[in-house]
């Protein structure tokens, strides 16, 4: 598979050549370093779900049901 003229393999093998040989232990590190998430404080001020959060929370709910169903 080419994209722009660069074929895919290449630059899969151009990306572990590199993170293996290329990358200080600093990048490496920096890479593969994730932060928790955090839970947000339930006394703040103004909080309130998003209409695309109660969307979804509706579809969820509405799946539950109908799966419970049958």
């Amino acid at each position: 598979m080419r994209v722009r003229g660069v074929n895919i393999k290449v630059l899969t093998c151009w990306h572990f050549i590199r993170e293996r040989y290329f990358m200080t232990t600093q990048e490496k590190q920096k890479k593969l370093s994730l932060r928790p998430l955090s839970p947000r404080d339930p006394e703040q001020p103004h909080r309130a779900a998003t209409p695309l959060e109660l969307l979804f929370d509706l579809i969820f709910v509405v799946a539950i049901a109908t799966a419970g169903q049958q």
